[in-house]
C-alpha cells in the first residue's frame, strides 16, 4: 500500500508542518501506511533528537524512521482522530471516526510508545481544552483514557 499523495496535502501550522486531508474518509478507512525504515531502540541513540522523536514505535524495541513522504508529518493530538494499527512490522494510519476533507490527520503518540518519560517525553501543543500537556508512553494515560483505547481496539499487543 502506498500513500496518495493526491488525497493529503502538507501544510504550516504553528506548531511547524501538519497533514490534511483532501477527501472524506470513512471510519475505519485506512489512509496510508508509514514507509520508513526500521530502526531498532538501541540504534536511535544516533539519530538526531528532531529525527528521532518522528519514529514511530511499532513494536517493543522497535521503530519505523523517516520516510521522506506525508506521513513524516502527522501530528500529536490528545483527541486523535486516527490510530496506527501495527500489523507485523507494518504500520498503517487508520481513521477512528469519518475524516471530512480539510480535517487535519492526527493520531495519539501515546497509543504507540511505551517510553518512560525519562526516555521520551514532549510538550504537547494540540491546544485542546483536555490537552495532557505532556506526551509520553502509554502508562502515563489516566485510566480513563487507556480504557477508552482499550475498548476502541487501537492499542498494538506489545503495551496491553
Amino acid at each position: 500500500m502506498h500513500i496518495n499523495q493526491s488525497n493529503l496535502e502538507l501544510r504550516s501550522v504553528p506548531s511547524g508542518t501538519a497533514v490534511f486531508s483532501r477527501v472524506t474518509y470513512p471510519a475505519g478507512t485506512v489512509i496510508f501506511e508509514v514507509t520508513g525504515d526500521i530502526v531498532y531502540k538501541s540504534d536511535l541513540q544516533s539519530v538526531p533528537v528532531a529525527k528521532a522523536d518522528n519514529y514511530i514505535q511499532i513494536g517493543k524495541d522497535f521503530y519505523l524512521g523517516l520516510s521522506g513522504q506525508v506521513d513524516d508529518y502527522v501530528n500529536h493530538s490528545c483527541n486523535p482522530n486516527c490510530y496506527v494499527r501495527i500489523v507485523g512490522a507494518r504500520a498503517f494510519f487508520t481513521t477512528l471516526y469519518q475524516i471530512n476533507a480539510g480535517d487535519e490527520i492526527t493520531y495519539d503518540y501515546s497509543t504507540t510508545c511505551n517510553e518512560t518519560r525519562e526516555e521520551w517525553s514532549w510538550p504537547c501543543r494540540c491546544g485542546l481544552f483536555t490537552c495532557r500537556k505532556i506526551i509520553s508512553g502509554f502508562q502515563y494515560l489516566d485510566e480513563k483514557r487507556k480504557e477508552e483505547y482499550r475498548k476502541q481496539n487501537i492499542i498494538p499487543d506489545y503495551l496491553k
